[in-house]
């Protein structure tokens, strides 16, 4: 769903391809994931559910339900079934898939 070759509204060549605002998801699926978990939006394993990705008081994505963080900078935020996507992703603890 993110990075370059992503399907969400916050991917592209030129987004966080560097540091910005503590992340990079940098231009391959793994250095992504591995940007995810550095910056401490996702804790892979068993607390996969709870990871501040969609926590609506720390995520950093804006849409879905009540997230009100301020990316993707385009303003096309994830629909509430890429956040659901994303939340089941996440319930099978996070895996690098």
């Amino acid at each position: 769903m993110f990075g370059p070759s992503g399907t969400s509204s916050c991917t592209g060549s030129s987004c966080h391809t560097t540091s910005r605002s503590g992340f990079t998801c940098g231009t391959t699926k793994t250095t992504c994931y591995t940007g995810l978990v550095s910056a401490g939006y996702i804790t892979a394993g068993a607390s996969a559910s709870t990871s501040a990705l969609v926590d609506p008081n720390q995520s950093c994505l804006c849409g879905g339900s009540g997230l009100t963080g301020d990316m993707p900078k385009s303003k096309s935020c994830i629909t509430a079934a890429q956040q659901t996507e994303i939340e089941a992703w996440l319930a099978t603890g996070a895996p690098d898939n």
